[in-house]
């Protein structure tokens, strides 16, 4: 983590951190064994702190000195404490594959549990917080299958979506962006109602634990081997509105307003492989919208509104 002057380091007992510009020594703690959960900077009571996650435990650090300024003990399977800690309301989330996720708030150098149980155990990426809940993958990396939402107030469990390999995600613009253990890039609504795909594409081969990261509208995925694309978002999601979209029978009904210079496009893949051609046979006014229906041709096909 770089942290103002300082590059810091979840290593030893409670962290090392260093002057970025120099190397030099700026503090260090023990030689107790560390976990692998990057360094999360917080406000400690008007203090800049960092939160380190060891292998047993969790603490408390002052940012300019490492004075521990509190712990929590938390012992997994293996020692493996890997999913960052996550901030929410001035309080923690403490989360393992092997151990009940755990809400924690701080009371000066102790700490007191909120709740704890088993609906959110993270074995490596930490998910994200929107609001009141947090979206995340539950379960081991090699074996979970499961995206769940949960309110952060309460510890309950909103929603469970199965079949979706240990993803990692990333939020922006409220929907979810994961990338499963598989290479399977999907974008969803964050909404703590139920879980609502927009968007679902093979981009990668091999194995993928790596977060998607967005940027300037494109987003970045990597798998193990290093492996790394660059995907534009545009061609990842249809916005819901103007469109509208109407099943019947083995047909889409797809109307969007007359008003406007939209195009209806489609393709059979997306990625770098996407070729976006207009549906414009069989287009037609009625009232105030343009409609087209359509059988699609092929088991995949994705439609987008284009404005010229």
């Amino acid at each position: 983590l770089i942290h103002g002057d300082k590059v810091v380091y979840n290593v030893g007992s409670r962290g090392i951190a260093l002057n970025k510009k120099t190397g030099s020594l700026k503090w260090k703690t023990g030689t107790g064994t560390s976990g692998y959960a990057t360094p999360v900077p917080y406000d400690h009571r008007g203090t800049e702190a960092f939160i380190m996650f060891g292998s047993s435990s969790a603490y408390g650090v002052n940012a300019a000195t490492g004075k521990q300024l509190w712990s929590k003990s938390f012992k997994t399977s293996a020692s493996v404490n890997a999913a960052d800690p996550v901030l929410y309301n001035g309080k923690i989330f403490l989360t393992s594959n092997s151990r009940d996720g755990e809400l924690i708030e701080l009371n000066g150098t102790s700490t007191r549990s909120k709740w704890k149980n088993r609906n959110m155990r993270i074995h490596f990426n930490a998910g994200v917080v929107i609001g009141d809940y947090f979206y995340g993958a539950d379960g081991r990396v090699e074996r979970g299958k499961t995206v769940r939402c949960i309110n952060m107030e309460t510890g309950e469990t909103e929603w469970t979506k199965s079949g979706i390999p240990c993803a990692s995600i990333t939020a922006a613009d409220g929907k979810l962006i994961l990338l499963s253990r598989t290479g399977y890039l999907y974008v969803a609504e964050a909404s703590p109602s139920r879980f609502t795909q927009l968007a679902k594409s093979k981009v990668l081969s091999g194995t993928c634990w790596t977060p998607p990261v967005l940027a300037n509208r494109s987003v970045y995925v990597r798998n193990s081997r290093g492996t790394l694309y660059k995907l534009q978002m545009s061609e990842m999601v249809v916005d819901p509105q103007p469109l509208a979209v109407h099943i019947t029978g083995s047909r889409l009904e797809f109307s969007w307003p007359a008003k406007g210079d939209f195009i209806l496009e489609s393709t059979y893949a997306l990625g770098q492989a996407a070729d976006w051609g207009e549906v414009g046979s069989g287009t037609a006014k009625e009232g105030d919208r343009h409609v087209v229906r359509v059988r699609p041709s092929a088991a995949q096909q994705f439609f987008r509104l284009h404005s010229e």
